[in-house]
Order: C-alpha cells, then sequence, then structure tokens
C-alpha cells in the first residue's frame, strides 16, 4: 500500500510542487475577523476583474501559509473548492446593509466575517472604541 501511495505523492510533488513565490512572513487565515491573506486574495480578485470591492467567504480559505517558498500545492490547498467569481452591481443603501452586518460578525467574534478589499468598515464597540475592519486599498 505505502509504494502505491508513494507513487500517487510523486505525481503530486512533479506537478504542484515547484516553487512560485516566496512568503516574507506567516499568512494566517481568520473566520471571524480580517486577514492578510484574505486581503491579499481579495486584491487580486479586485484587480483581475477591475471590480470597485471584493469579497470572499473566509470558511473557502483553508490554510494558512508559513514563511518560506509557497508552492502550487500550497495555493490548492489553500482554496481547495471550485468556486466561481460573481460580478454584480450594488446600490449604497445595499452597501450600507452589508457594512453593518459584517461590523456586527465583528464584534461578535461570529466566523461570518468576510474577506473583502476596496471596501472601508469603522465601528465603535460597546466599550466606545473605534475599530476599522479593513482600509480601503
Amino acid at each position: 500500500m505505502a509504494n502505491y501511495c508513494r507513487q500517487f505523492e510523486e505525481q503530486i510533488a512533479r506537478k504542484y510542487g515547484d516553487t512560485i513565490a516566496v512568503a516574507a512572513t506567516d499568512w494566517t487565515r481568520s473566520y471571524n475577523g480580517t486577514s492578510a491573506i484574505g486581503n491579499l486574495l481579495c486584491d487580486l480578485l479586485r484587480t483581475a476583474y477591475s471590480a470597485d470591492f471584493a469579497i470572499v467567504n473566509s470558511g473557502g480559505i483553508r490554510k494558512d501559509i508559513p514563511a518560506g517558498p509557497v508552492r502550487k500545492l500550497d495555493i490548492v490547498e489553500l482554496l481547495p473548492f471550485v468556486n466561481s467569481v460573481t460580478a454584480f452591481d450594488a446600490t449604497g443603501a445595499e452597501l450600507q446593509i452589508f457594512a453593518e452586518r459584517q461590523a456586527a460578525a465583528q464584534m461578535s467574534g461570529k466566523q461570518e466575517t468576510l474577506q473583502m478589499s476596496g471596501i472601508e468598515i469603522s465601528y465603535v464597540n460597546d466599550q466606545g472604541t473605534a475599530r476599522d475592519i479593513v482600509p480601503l486599498v
């Protein structure tokens, strides 16, 4: 069985083992707040689709990237699902509702926070402390 599995490991290493980047620091994901990895993914989507903003479900990001070499396999493990990109128009009122739900999710610590780019949301928590969820990039 070990020999049989090793054949697949070798095929995977040939196809996905190449280093494609080097991470200068650890990039960790977060399900109840924004993260550098989530912001990067949203920045890339925003650029690729010339969008005003981009959002990504935090639960779809499934791997942290440690500092050091980044392989193709790391990206496949980071985003293991076959997802689609959906472009849509949003009104100011709809963005206001989104911002309120995003702030509520982050303040409560629920795992409902979305990763974002191109949107700046500031709120005041129960202790009266102002917080920025994500800076406008």
